[in-house]
């Protein structure tokens, strides 16, 4: 009876061992098809920028009083004027700023009209589609760029948000994935020296560029007022950005723009249920549209 029962017992644990094995086989097959559909994205649709941005820029007359009325009179005495029939007339070096890579939305929106951006950050993991369906935030947490089933769902923007940044507070959502795609490398911004070392993203769309100026990463709970929307600068901007910069766990010194927009990337994080780590980024846009100068 005894031998029995350890044979029985020898059966199961093998049995168990046999499926754990095939999960595991499963899981890594997983992950690899998840790397090779977004590293086929990547070599498809991405491309290094073919104009790099100028070292010198041109001199631009500027009326201070349609840059910042209510300093106008401060900007004309801090400034040489230039010319004699208008002393307050300013000169202004613009020097254009372009995105580091181009992006062939023509090509992406064949395969999925909800493929609204591309997030990429340089030295890192991050170089995806961003999409955005209107509806339910649900749709990309189980579907990647190209309508697929994907355990680890695409990059995508809060159905809440207004489309083409427009709001003043983007919300991006990305899965926290075992084998490091996706959101998982927000994690690294929350170490000093990363995030020294990486201190901008950049978003492209087929409209306008933006360099996202990282400032605030921190831990929060997924019910937290961080997920605020926001749209259009006033008080409640203001009272955010000075909130979220003062959360952050590591030091970024970056003037915030009380008129400018911002997004929050969003991942899933361990430290406790539901937790969450963001990392905030304030937009500045660039003089380029996918990657092309624009004038």
């Amino acid at each position: 009876m005894k031998k029995a029962l350890l044979i029985i017992l020898i059966i199961l644990l093998i049995g168990v061992f046999v499926f754990s094995g095939i999960k595991v086989a499963q899981i890594l097959i997983n992950y690899r098809n998840i790397d090779a559909l977004y590293d086929k994205a990547a070599n498809e649709f991405v491309k290094k920028a073919s104009v790099p941005a100028p070292e010198n820029g041109e001199i631009k007359v500027i009326d201070p009083e349609e840059k910042n009325p209510e300093n106008a009179e401060k900007a004309s005495a801090d400034k040489p004027s230039v010319g004699t029939d208008d002393s307050k007339m300013l000169e202004e070096k613009i020097i254009p700023e372009y995105a580091p890579i181009e992006i062939d939305f023509d090509a992406l929106k064949k395969i999925n009209k909800e493929i609204v951006a591309w997030i990429y950050c340089e030295d890192s993991r991050i170089n995806y589609p961003v999409l955005h369906n209107l509806v339910s935030n649900f749709y990309y947490i189980a579907h990647a760029y190209d309508r697929s089933e994907s355990s680890a769902g695409a990059i995508f923007i809060d159905y809440r948000n207004a489309t083409g940044f427009a709001d003043y507070n983007t919300i991006i959502y990305g899965h926290h994935t075992n084998n490091g795609a996706m959101f998982y490398t927000l994690d690294n911004w929350k170490k000093q020296d990363f995030f020294d070392e990486h201190p901008v993203m950049y978003i492209l769309t087929p409209e306008k560029d933006y360099k996202v100026v990282l400032f605030s990463v921190y831990t929060v709970s997924a019910s937290s007022e961080a997920y605020a929307l926001i749209s259009g600068p006033g008080e409640d901007l203001t009272e955010y950005i000075k909130v979220t910069k003062e959360r952050s766990i590591v030091k970024a010194d970056v003037e915030l723009d009380p008129e400018a927009k911002y997004v929050m990337l969003s991942t899933c994080s361990k430290e406790f249920a539901s937790a969450r780590t963001v990392l905030h980024g304030m937009l500045v846009p660039l003089d380029s549209a996918a990657g092309v100068p624009v004038n």
